[in-house]
């Protein structure tokens, strides 16, 4: 059994003790499949495996079996959200996170984050999510579905407010597909927009954690970092 913990030490004070693991994992190079046992602080409603063939078997309260083998596996507290297509991400629940450099997770503050907005860019408006990356970090924006068994694409735009032109020092875009990055692009202010078309056909009939990010390079100032037009539609729907 691995076990996290921390102690406020000998003293037995607390002040300032910012304690935080980052992304505990197991790491294994053996390529063979291997049995785990798991042990949940609440009930596990499904997983994302790693391989189309690993399923999660209880074993009591809050404890799980599997065979895992290389690759992610997502451990999921809530089911995911069925989509019917087309689907505008924008009419989805979604969750927002920062995360620093360094990988301390933070929630959002003041400009930081992500709200439902819309943006023109050289005449061209486009309805979506403001996603203004923290100082030395990024925005995350994250979407918990189950697609339908059919062969889908995601499309979208990428873009900054042109109003930062000449003072914004450029944001990352990033799209991931259960940890997978599929597009990225370093987007300036007075570029216009940055579409991209992304094809869905090994995730289909599966859940899926799509991630959005910007990251702001360093320094965050007028990075009025915006995604437009976010859908999932059949592959040969030319709307």
């Amino acid at each position: 059994m691995i076990r996290l913990e921390v102690d406020s030490g000998p003293a037995g004070d607390s002040t300032y003790d910012w304690a935080l693991w980052t992304s505990p994992r197991l790491i294994y190079n053996d390529l063979n499949r291997k049995k785990i046992q798991v042990f949940s602080p609440k009930p596990i409603k499904c997983i994302i495996p790693a391989r189309d063939n690993e399923s999660l078997k209880s074993i009591g309260k809050n404890a799980y079996e599997l065979e895992v083998s290389t690759g992610s596996t997502y451990f999921l507290f809530e089911k995911p959200q069925a989509v019917k297509m087309p689907a505008n991400l924008r009419d989805l629940k979604y969750e927002v996170k920062l995360r620093k450099t360094g990988g301390r997770e933070v929630e959002p503050y003041g400009f930081a984050g992500a709200s439902l907005e819309e943006l023109t860019i050289d005449g061209i408006t486009k309805k979506g999510l403001n996603a203004h990356p923290p100082f030395n970090g990024e925005t995350q924006i994250m979407f918990l579905l189950n697609l339908p068994k059919e062969k889908l694409a995601f499309t979208g735009s990428a873009g900054i407010n042109n109003e930062a032109k000449g003072k914004s020092d450029g944001v990352e875009f990033s799209v991931f597909v259960n940890g997978e990055k599929l597009w990225t692009k370093i987007v300036q202010a007075g570029e216009g927009w940055s579409d991209f078309k992304l094809p869905l056909d090994k995730y289909e009939g599966q859940p899926v954690i799509i991630c959005l990010a910007t990251n702001s390079l360093a320094k965050s100032d007028y990075d009025w970092a915006f995604w437009g037009d976010l859908k999932i539609t059949k592959q040969d729907d030319k709307k």
